[in-house]
């Protein structure tokens, strides 16, 4: 998680020289608040000396982060002390939700100093196809993701240097900074992934491997079978199976 703040810090300061948006494609439950969580921070810190106004356009993100404020007690010591911080004005940083369409559609008047977190992660659907139509062209932006990018998505063609990418109909040419920030994934890795299975006091009979491209499942799969002697398969689409 350092190096993801150390790479944060580089990206931000970048935007700031160079008067761009970035547009950050984030998941609204718990991806946008861990990424909220970590600007707090970096802004109390001063590691981020010229904090951007962070747009939240999601209404669903907006909604969970309003709950996260107001059940504060259910989260850490840390997390607790920085939404204080930013609810009482030490921590300056500008967050604005935009709840209707319209609201979001005036976001892309901003030509520099903006931060856009918007849904949805993989780029497939949601307000951040918008704000990537209007800001992937301009070389000053940057488009920073945050979370796993599926084969055959548009978040995944944009990461691998397409040149252009098809939005709305639209050939829209990428010329934006792209960066990835792996340290906020949410799901667990191979050894804490095999950590859990070996906690597992009666092995199953069988073991379905079905999140993960087809190359890294089947690899996976080959580890569960050396090292827990499981039996393993990665079942293909429309394949069934007698449980």
């Amino acid at each position: 998680l350092a190096q993801t703040r150390d790479e944060l810090v580089e990206i931000f300061a970048k935007a700031h020289a160079e008067r761009g948006i970035l547009v950050v494609p984030a998941f609204a439950v718990g991806r946008t608040q861990e990424l909220l969580i970590i600007l707090l921070d970096l802004v109390r810190q001063g590691r981020i000396k010229n904090p951007p106004q962070v747009f939240i356009d999601s209404p669903l993100a907006a909604k969970v982060t309003e709950v996260t404020r107001k059940y504060l007690r259910d989260t850490d010591t840390e997390a607790q002390s920085l939404l204080n911080g930013w609810r009482n004005g030490t921590i300056p940083l500008d967050v604005q939700y935009t709840g209707t369409p319209d609201e979001s559609r005036k976001i892309n008047a901003i030509r520099g100093g903006a931060l856009i977190i918007a849904g949805s992660g993989m780029c497939e659907a949601g307000r951040v196809r918008h704000h990537l139509m209007h800001n992937l062209p301009r070389p000053e932006c940057g488009v920073v993701f945050v979370g796993y990018q599926g084969e055959g998505t548009l978040g995944r063609r944009i990461i691998e240097g397409a040149k252009t990418v098809r939005i709305m109909r639209q050939d829209i040419p990428a010329r934006a900074k792209v960066a990835t920030l792996g340290g906020l994934s949410a799901h667990a890795d191979q050894p804490g992934l095999l950590s859990f299975m070996r906690g597992i006091k009666s092995p199953p009979k069988q073991t379905f491997i079905v999140h993960g491209e087809k190359e890294i499942s089947e690899a996976f799969g080959q580890v569960i079978a050396s090292e827990l002697g499981w039996k393993s398969t990665v079942p293909a689409i429309g394949q069934t199976f007698a449980l």
